[in-house]
């Protein structure tokens, strides 16, 4: 089997359980703008019964039946969010890896713009943040300038993210 360009690491925990279909509703229409394999991984922290169904639930319907997603559910027994990605990371196979929580919802174009700056020279890890703080920001112009413009976006049309939180990505081969 070919491997997923991304694997996509879901920490929930039973808080998140009514907003986990909206983030992976997103998630999966991210996927079929890029057009790429990618891998879900729902990591359900110290919520046996609740948040995992929830995601299989989604994951059997019509809409996630995609040969660009591969789709996981997997058990944390052990509280708290570092263990959950711990799991998460041990069972991905994307070539990079992107965490987000549960409440999120991806804004259009984040999974290529991922993949974009992973893709930069030199660059491991990239975080999306609703402001750019100055004196944060690479040297890289050109990269700098990708982060502000989203980061500007978020905040002139707040209404679209009416579910944030955080998102991070980097390639397996970060040292």
């Amino acid at each position: 089997m070919k491997q997923p360009v991304i694997s996509i690491l879901i920490p929930v925990t039973k808080n998140e359980a009514n907003c986990l279909p909206a983030t992976l509703v997103s998630i999966k229409d991210e996927i079929a703008n890029l057009n790429q394999l990618c891998e879900v991984i729902v990591i359900a922290n110290c919520c046996k019964g609740s948040s995992d169904e929830i995601a299989k639930k989604e994951f059997i319907k019509s809409k996630f039946k995609s040969k660009l997603i591969i789709t996981k559910v997997i058990n944390c027994e052990i509280p708290g969010k570092m263990f959950a990605v711990n799991d998460g990371i041990d069972q991905a196979t994307g070539s990079n890896l992107v965490l987000i929580d549960g409440d999120l919802v991806l804004d259009r174009g984040s999974l290529a713009w991922t993949l974009d700056v992973l893709n930069q020279p030199g660059v491991k890890m990239v975080s999306m943040h609703h402001a750019p703080i100055e004196g944060t920001l690479p040297e890289d112009q050109k990269l700098a300038t990708i982060i502000r413009m989203n980061a500007y976006r978020r905040h002139a049309f707040p209404e679209k993210y009416w579910l944030h939180g955080a998102y991070l990505g980097w390639r397996t081969d970060f040292e």
